[in-house]
């Protein structure tokens, strides 16, 4: 492989050789000129880059709690806090997520993080603290807050716009 570069770029010495003053002078100005675009190019993927990290972190900030709740909330308390805190509509991967940030040693004892949420989420729902409702097209459920859904168990405008495309 090395071999062949090496080849290669006695050829282009050779070639560049050859050439009058004229014409290397000209090659000179292009390969200046695709320099100049490249960099041009990479500061704006830099820039890019610096809003979509600005975008990250505001979003972020967002979504964690500003008051960190205590860890010896039950889990039906810890369930009802982390839909609260984001209002809106969560599956239970995201509801196992926000719990593991502000309380990393919930999980544990827990080998499938989901299937442990899921017998507390049916006390949850059980005792009437969440509701359960299916978007078509997404495969399982998304949780909210009784005062979310109306008196036929569907989600209130306001809150359907917040729920998340997945």
């Amino acid at each position: 492989m090395s071999r062949t570069k090496s080849t290669i770029q006695k050829r282009q010495r050779e070639k560049m050789l050859s050439q009058s003053k004229e014409q290397l002078v000209e090659t000179i100005l292009q390969l200046q000129e695709k320099v100049n675009q490249y960099e041009e190019k990479l500061l704006q993927r830099i820039e890019e880059y610096e809003q979509l990290s600005k975008k990250h972190q505001e979003q972020q900030t967002d979504n964690t709690p500003v008051v960190v709740p205590s860890k010896k909330l039950s889990w039906v308390g810890k369930i009802v806090y982390a839909l609260a805190t984001r209002d809106c509509p969560m599956q239970s991967s995201e509801i196992v997520d926000f719990i593991e940030k502000f309380d990393n040693t919930a999980f544990k004892n827990a080998t499938d993080k989901s299937k442990y949420l899921s017998s507390f989420l049916g006390n949850a729902l059980k005792f009437e603290r969440i509701c359960r409702y299916k978007q078509k097209g997404i495969r399982g459920h998304f949780y909210t807050l009784p005062q979310w859904c109306d008196e036929n168990g569907n989600l209130k405008r306001e809150y359907k716009e917040k729920e998340p495309i997945v």
